[in-house]
């Protein structure tokens, strides 16, 4: 997979991308093909506008930590 990833954003290396998807589906990991559509979508430069706007509980946590402390 890593040999897909550091061959830069074109829309062969996503199509690359999306058929290993499929064929993890095919075989029944799931997991897999969704990573593996992800993988297409950022190599196609596509990102999630919901993704890039959530806040991770682990950060917020941290940065409560950090104000409690000053």
């Amino acid at each position: 997979m890593h040999v897909l990833t550091s061959a830069g954003a074109d829309r062969s290396a996503a199509q690359l991308w999306f058929e290993l998807a499929d064929l993890l589906e095919d075989a029944g990991d799931f997991d897999g093909a969704r990573e593996a559509y992800r993988s297409a979508a950022a190599t196609s430069g596509l990102v999630s506008r919901r993704r890039s706007r959530r806040v991770e509980p682990a950060n917020v946590l941290a940065g409560l930590s950090e104000t409690q402390q000053q």
